[in-house]
């Protein structure tokens, strides 16, 4: 199943610079709870931007409705600048534009992405999301504690191994420079940086381009 693929240009260009880099971000959204309406919109910004505040302006892709079954939603992001770490917030509402009053406090999962461009490269990551982080217990989140009716934490404790508790935010899934895809032929590999000098393989092969097995469209 291929889901819609979106361009956003992060401002983020640097004096001078002519070239850029592309990530590409595949996300799989649950389905839809039976007999609800739910909308899901991928946010993006560069790490000067907090996680524990909403995010409002332009530029935002718009939300798209999830469905009966789980469905693949990509976002291709442009950035001129290799020293940026990104931040991802994939939000839950029940309006597409997210300003009913239920969406007040949407659910959402959070992500930080380090360092994902490579001028000259296109690079790749993909996420799940098992369902909507709406809960009345623990057993509900399948990352963090039941507060409130959402899944968040009070601690680093309450998260996953790979994850921060971000004070007014939540848990953070922290993906590694290592850990984003791209620069390299063959099967996919467990890290993507040398063992020998830890460059990652978009340092030392940038011309080398993915085959077409990536779900995001071109």
């Amino acid at each position: 199943m291929r889901g819609r693929a979106a361009i956003l240009a992060l401002t983020l260009t640097a004096l001078g610079c002519a070239q850029n880099a592309y990530f590409e971000l595949q996300v799989q959204l649950p389905a839809a709870p039976a007999g609800q309406t739910w909308y899901a919109q991928v946010q993006v910004r560069d790490s000067t931007n907090p996680l524990s505040i909403p995010w409002m302006g332009p530029g935002d892709v718009p939300s798209i409705p999830l469905e009966a079954s789980p469905r693949w939603d990509c976002i291709s992001i442009e950035g001129t600048r290799p020293d940026v770490t990104l931040h991802v917030r994939v939000r839950f509402c029940r309006s597409p534009d997210c300003l009913d009053l239920e969406d007040g406090d949407p659910p959402q999962r959070l992500y930080s992405f380090e360092t994902p461009f490579y001028i000259g490269s296109r690079t790749y990551y993909r996420v799940q999301v098992p369902r909507i982080p709406v809960c009345t217990t623990d057993a509900d989140c399948a990352s963090g504690a039941c507060i409130e009716e959402r899944c968040g934490c009070a601690t680093s404790a309450d998260c996953g191994p790979t994850e921060r508790c971000e004070p007014g935010a939540g848990c953070v899934t922290v993906v590694t420079r290592c850990q984003i895809e791209g620069c390299i032929e063959g099967p996919v590999s467990a890290s993507y940086c040398s063992g020998e000098t830890e460059q990652h393989f978009c340092e030392r092969n940038p011309s080398i381009t993915r085959d077409e097995t990536f779900m995001c469209s071109r």
